[in-house]
């Protein structure tokens, strides 16, 4: 299925959610579901080394990694942030809430402040699809 041309743009980032799940241990990716057909979900690491564990499995589940984060955006944390669509929350609420259940925080992208505040964390969630 075809990702939504209204998810490729910039401006979706803006009606959707960034959930910081704490990446716990070398199994962590296995328990993360699936991206529910037709979405895009981009995910960003803290660290190089959850990167490359974990890259292969979250691509094979459908997710789209977009790389490792500039330094000190999560301070020492080891985590990794998933920013999903609008749509994507109004289609899957109980995705949604399986997912949010991993994390330990969730941001309304909406808020003016959330996006000062993750400027350099979205900035990498920006790139345009592969």
């Amino acid at each position: 299925m075809r990702i939504r041309e209204r998810e490729r743009t910039p401006g979706s980032l803006r009606e959707g959610a960034l959930a910081r799940l704490p990446v716990t241990g070398a199994d962590w990716s296995r328990r993360i579901l699936r991206v529910p057909p037709g979405h895009d979900v981009s995910v960003s690491f803290t660290t190089a080394q959850s990167s490359t564990r974990h890259t292969a499995t979250l691509e094979r589940r459908g997710y789209r990694v977009v790389g490792v984060q500039p330094f000190g955006t999560a301070g020492s944390l080891d985590v990794a942030d998933f920013v999903v669509s609008r749509w994507l929350l109004e289609a899957h609420p109980a995705w949604w809430r399986a997912l949010v259940a991993h994390a330990d925080r969730a941001f309304n992208l909406s808020h003016g402040p959330v996006h000062l505040a993750f400027e350099a964390v979205l900035r990498i969630h920006r790139a345009p699809l592969r």
